[in-house]
């Protein structure tokens, strides 16, 4: 009987480990996905979502931050594009309000986020050296 808890307990551990191993996969398949300009946009998002204290970001105030310099109606298809391609990569979802449009950061976009981060605070400390 201990002999079988055992063995179920290592079974379970051997299925935890490859599923950690799965995740770490996709968050590092996403990562690879991004360019500089996704990067930049999906850390803004996650930014403007601290600063709000919400969950949810509208394009415009997106666009707002990282276009300044221009109107809303001349970057929306840009930014809309950007956007698409975090929400087919499941980093970001897309949510929809009367007029407006509105994005939050998934489950997996927190994951990638954070290992992001990560890269940065090593590359930080690499530089330091």
């Amino acid at each position: 009987n201990n002999s079988h808890l055992s063995r179920k307990s290592q079974e379970l551990k051997e299925e935890f480990e490859e599923a950690t191993l799965i995740d770490n996969q996709i968050i590092n398949d996403s990562l690879k996905a991004l360019t500089v300009t996704h990067k930049k946009m999906f850390a803004t998002i996650f930014q403007l979502q601290k600063q709000l204290g919400t969950n949810k970001v509208s394009y415009k105030s997106l666009a707002s931050v990282l276009y300044r310099d221009r109107g809303y109606a001349e970057v929306r298809s840009t930014l809309s594009q950007y956007i698409s391609f975090l929400v087919d990569h499941g980093l970001v979802e897309k949510v929809r309000s009367g007029k407006e449009s509105y994005i939050s950061i998934t489950e997996l976009g927190f994951d990638v986020l954070d290992t992001m981060n990560k890269f940065q605070n090593n590359d930080l400390e690499l530089k330091k050296r």
